[in-house]
């Protein structure tokens, strides 16, 4: 499988880290992790799109390699005023965009705002009214992460396989490298703890967005989600003048940890039809 390039970019005065699969110039896809994620989260999915599109997923402010943002400022408005800064760097006039959970509320508020740029939007597993099921779930993870990391890898690997149940060994290998690093004789977090209280906006501003999108709209939601329900999915994809929904099985929130497979697949279906083929066309 093709191996992500890493690059980085000053956005609004700060560094934004981001990796890229396939060739610079093919169709752009843009891609923005969770709440408690990198860049590299959707690496089966740049890697299956490699031979066809310049897939670009960035680390949002505040994780991996990007930096902390001084002010605080994790909004839905902060990581859109990034977006912008990175497509303006990238010279991105046109694009398809996908967001997974917190990345979906970003994307969905940017399709909105910017119809001009975006093609097609992939929203995976987001929700405008979030399960409290799962809201409790995520909050009761970031309570009992340890603060001030671990004494090793074997122990950092144990308490996030208690989170990511699902999860490969590759993904777990990944999330370790990209959340964690070695310093003062133990492992600390490359996450910033401040970023890690969800801000998506209220659900009008949610349903606002969706509302106000233009382009074709995949709405994809794990069959075993504890954070969209099937009933707020239907609506989203009806909200959505160009919406369409997908449920994945054997999948919570975490989707493409837990069927990749079935993810990709999705997603490369949706881009092919109201993307790839839409401009030859």
């Amino acid at each position: 499988m093709p191996a992500p390039t890493s690059h980085t970019a000053t956005v609004n005065g700060a560094t934004i880290h981001y990796v890229t699969w396939g060739r610079a110039g093919a169709r752009p896809v843009v891609l923005l992790h969770g709440l408690r994620a990198y860049g590299e989260w959707f690496a089966p999915l740049g890697e299956a799109l490699a031979d066809r599109c310049y897939v670009i997923a960035p680390d949002l402010r505040g994780r991996n390699l990007s930096a902390w943002a001084k002010d605080g400022d994790y909004t839905v408005e902060a990581y859109n005023h990034d977006l912008a800064g990175l497509a303006q760097h990238l010279k991105l006039a046109r694009f398809a965009l996908g967001g997974h959970s917190l990345g979906a509320a970003i994307v969905a508020r940017y399709a909105a705002e910017h119809p001009d740029q975006i093609a097609a939007l992939m929203l995976f597993d987001g929700s405008p009214e979030p399960d409290p099921r799962g809201r409790g779930r995520i909050m009761d993870e970031v309570k009992r992460t340890p603060v001030d990391g671990f004494p090793d890898w074997a122990s950092a690997e144990a308490f996030l396989r208690t989170i990511h149940t699902r999860a490969s060994d590759a993904h777990i290998k990944t999330r370790l490298r990209c959340m964690l690093k070695e310093e003062g004789g133990g492992l600390k977090w490359r996450i910033d703890r401040a970023c890690t209280t969800p801000k998506i906006g209220t659900p009008e501003q949610y349903w606002g967005s969706l509302r106000a999108i233009k382009c074709p709209t995949l709405h994809l939601r794990g069959a075993e989600s504890d954070l969209l329900t099937a009933e707020v999915h239907e609506r989203m994809a009806a909200a959505t003048p160009n919406g369409e929904k997908i449920v994945i099985p054997g999948a919570a929130h975490m989707v493409i940890e837990d069927n990749e497979a079935a993810v990709v697949n999705a997603a490369k279906d949706f881009l092919e039809r109201q993307y790839l083929k839409a401009k030859a066309a």
